[in-house]
């Protein structure tokens, strides 16, 4: 578990497996050592959430009125 912890704190978590999604970009999960919400790579690896702080889809703007 100590060795497991130690690889989180430079960004190499692992998944609870049985809980991992599919948001449309990636696969995103939570660490099963450290708890914090991680995304899996291209290349496979699981890093802390870089697009945690971001909105799913940018937020709705209402149409303007076409001008003549």
């Amino acid at each position: 578990m100590i060795f497991r912890l130690s690889l989180c704190l430079i960004n190499r978590h692992a998944p609870k497996r049985h809980r991992v999604k599919w948001d449309g970009l990636h696969f995103v999960g939570t660490c099963r050592h450290c708890h914090k919400a991680i995304r899996r790579q291209d290349q496979g690896g699981w890093r802390a959430d870089w697009m945690a702080s971001e909105p799913a889809m940018p937020p709705a703007k209402p149409n303007a009125p076409l001008s003549e």
